[in-house]
């Protein structure tokens, strides 16, 4: 049995951006990217978005 090797080369970037903080008891956290570029014979268009925001609630009394 012979191992199958593929090559490929990818050619891209992604560009994205973060924002972060804390505002009125909340904390929030999201993201967004986008990547492009070729992988081999193949066009790349992909994204992702996230969206993140905690309150911290407490069931008894801090000390």
């Amino acid at each position: 049995m012979r191992p199958i090797i593929v090559v490929s080369q990818m050619n891209g970037a992604s560009i994205g951006f973060r924002h972060f903080g804390k505002f009125k008891g909340l904390k929030y956290n999201n993201e967004m990217a986008y990547q492009f570029g070729t992988f081999g014979h193949q066009d790349i268009s992909a994204w992702t978005l996230s969206f993140n925001v905690e309150k911290n609630r407490f069931l008894w009394r801090e000390p």
